[in-house]
């Protein structure tokens, strides 16, 4: 549910498949998602307030395979919404959850430039507005216990999110600006061009930022500037986390960040002969992108450290 899918089982064998938008298995919204790691198989429910409020309560589930022959179902536990990715070593947990607010606006053109998305609710004249929430929590005694948390979609808006075990990766874009019902583009003071002619799309710049996953502590690590493109509010580029790098695919350009400097994160960029990787391995410094009938493209990365 994070972007195009997010995590959903396959629809044989319920294996899921880590693609450049998330884990991908054929399922989309309202799929379960399931997270393996050491000798634990963590999935997650939610179970309605029934209070009319809408609202609802998210429980880990896990399931101890240690014993093959006789797997345990550990208690469930109430976390802050849906896991994304768990270190069954640390027990370090992280969540992404929607928080729903309602604003003041006067239109949809007001509304839908806000948030991680929004709309304009002409039964109150109001934006009801969702941002996300990026939550680090530790998992011990049948117990989550938030560390640490990371308002998102506050001034520019999250596109991909990707995770290892000790990097969180995610790109963010700015708002798109406010159009009136002819398409242009209105200024901070609310007036339009005089122009007849729609301003062109402005450009955007597309942000990777960084954050280091330490004892259930999300500390921030320098930005890094990838491109700038047309500003539509939505950026469709891929990412994957492989440790303290990070590949970000748009187009048939791969870029890869190494954070593992912590300061000063070292950039390489390489073109490929197609769009975006079926799937990729890393091993040492040498990086494999599947690109189906066009074989597996090698990106040395030699040169980065």
């Amino acid at each position: 549910m994070i972007a195009g899918g997010g995590w959903g089982y396959f629809p044989m064998g319920g294996c899921s498949i880590d693609m450049g938008w998330g884990w991908y298995g054929g399922g989309y919204y309202g799929s379960s998602l399931a997270l393996s790691d050491g000798d634990l198989v963590v999935s997650q429910h939610l179970e309605p307030l029934n209070d009319g409020s809408g609202r609802a309560r998210y429980y880990l589930d896990r399931l101890d395979v240690s014993n093959p022959e006789q797997p345990r179902v550990l208690p469930q536990i109430n976390i802050p919404g849906t896991p994304i990715h768990f270190n069954a070593e640390t027990g370090e947990l992280l969540t992404l959850d929607y928080n729903n607010s309602i604003e003041p606006g006067k239109d949809w053109s007001e509304c839908t430039v806000r948030g991680a998305y929004a709309y304009f609710d002409d039964t109150i004249n109001a934006c009801r507005v969702t941002r996300r929430t990026l939550n680090a929590l530790v998992v011990r005694n049948d117990r989550a216990v938030r560390t640490s948390q990371l308002a998102l979609d506050q001034t520019r808006r999250l596109g991909n999110i990707a995770v290892s075990d000790s990097r969180v990766f995610f790109t963010t874009t700015e708002f798109p600006p406010v159009m009136n019902a002819y398409g242009v583009s209105v200024g901070a003071s609310g007036s339009a061009a005089t122009s007849s002619e729609p301003d062109p799309t402005p450009l955007s710049p597309v942000t990777l930022e960084t954050l280091k996953l330490e004892n259930g502590q999300l500390l921030r690590l320098p930005s890094t500037n990838l491109r700038e493109v047309p500003n539509y509010g939505w950026y469709g580029g891929q990412l994957y986390a492989r440790d303290q790098r990070v590949f970000e695919i748009y187009d048939n350009r791969v870029t890869v960040v190494d954070t593992a400097d912590g300061k000063q994160p070292a950039t390489l960029t390489h073109e490929i002969p197609g769009y975006g990787c079926g799937s990729l391995e890393v091993s040492a410094d040498s990086a494999y992108c599947a690109l189906g009938q066009r074989g597996v493209e090698v990106i040395d990365m030699s040169s980065m450290r």
